[in-house]
């Protein structure tokens, strides 16, 4: 939701995307203004959301979710040592980190983008589309999964083979000069060599 109400409450103005034109004072200001009013918001929002979890949820669940829940637990201590010396946790938190790169590049990728003249408004959009593409890859790879449990690691490190071979691929475009051609349904990337 981000990607869509941020450029509505700090619009984003075309005319002073020439380096070579001076923005007034006035704009600038204005402009911190809706930013500082656009993240007051946004905490306001996180905070209501995390009063009515707490109203909401109890201290348990009425019924255990499984027979595990009613097992004594460990010490939290010995248990996090244990975890942290655990070499498969350290497998599963590298083959995590690997698509954990999106979100980081996510966080820029306005900036990555000004250079080739694409609007704020564009990025947001584009962000929607690659979170909506995410959600049905998503939804793919869980389909594909439950028909590959015998090859489960093989399956996985496909996938995520595929994941790094797209960002290589989306790095190696930011290098060379390229145009975008926006429309309304489209967004098209010419590479010149």
């Amino acid at each position: 939701m981000a990607s869509l109400v941020g450029p509505q409450v700090v619009p984003y103005d075309d005319k002073y995307q020439d380096d070579d034109l001076e923005v007034p004072q006035s704009v600038v200001d204005d402009t911190i203004d809706d930013i500082h009013a656009y993240m007051i918001w946004t905490a306001a929002v996180a905070a209501a959301e995390f009063l009515v979890i707490l109203a909401y949820f109890p201290a348990g669940p009425e019924k255990p979710p499984s027979l595990t829940t009613a097992v004594q637990r460990t010490d939290f201590t010995s248990g996090w040592a244990q975890v942290l010396r655990s070499r498969q946790l350290w497998l599963v938190g590298l083959a995590l980190a690997i698509p954990g790169m999106q979100y980081g590049w996510q966080s820029i990728m306005a900036i990555v983008f000004e250079d080739f003249g694409v609007t704020d408004t564009e990025v947001a959009n584009i962000m929607v589309l690659a979170v909506l593409c995410q959600a049905a890859s998503v939804t793919a790879v869980g389909f594909a999964m439950d028909h590959f449990r015998d090859r489960l690691k093989v399956t996985i490190f496909i996938f995520f083979s595929i994941s790094s071979l797209a960002y290589i691929w989306l790095a190696l475009l930011s290098l060379v000069r390229t145009t975008f051609e926006t429309n309304l349904t489209t967004y098209c990337i010419h590479v010149h060599t």
